[in-house]
């Protein structure tokens, strides 16, 4: 990772990735094992995705994954799981999940027919990109959300690319 400038060190920002497979994933989780830098990493998908070809349950899978993320991760991996009206069960772990779980009037947010929308919006996510996002997890397309300094997402984002 290249040296990072002053103006590079001011601001965190947030990066979001789409991955189709759980072996993409798997990747990602290996790429996380060498990652020097404090990005955070947040994933959500589709409960009926998370399973591989391999038969396991989805849940069995996730734990899995979860687990394993844990051994090497700075900071608590918070994980959960809802039902959203307009995607189906989606599971949220990582950094940002506790916003996706906060409940309002007894509600996760993350169960709300807009509250994935607000969330990803609040990060600072265009509309339209929100929207394309939002569809793709929909169609069982993991999202991942990275958020750090310019520096720390470009070295990153050439990592996973």
């Amino acid at each position: 990772m290249t040296k990072p400038e002053n103006s590079e060190l001011k601001q965190r920002r947030v990066l979001l990735k789409k991955y189709s497979t759980p072996h993409q994933l798997e990747q990602l989780l290996t790429l996380l094992k060498r990652q020097s830098a404090a990005v955070q990493l947040t994933l959500l998908g589709k409960v009926t995705t998370a399973a591989d070809h391999k038969n396991e349950t989805d849940h069995e899978w996730l734990d899995d994954f979860v687990t394993r993320w844990r051994k090497f991760a700075t900071t608590p991996i918070e994980y959960g799981v809802v039902t959203n009206p307009e995607i189906g069960t989606i599971f949220i772990v990582g950094s940002f999940a506790d916003m996706f779980l906060q409940e309002i009037n007894g509600k996760k947010i993350g169960s709300m027919t807009t509250g994935i929308y607000g969330v990803l919006r609040g990060l600072g996510i265009d509309q339209e990109a929100v929207n394309a996002y939002i569809n793709a997890l929909s169609d069982g397309t993991y999202l991942i959300i990275l958020r750090g300094y310019d520096y720390e997402l470009r070295s990153f984002n050439e990592r996973i690319s």
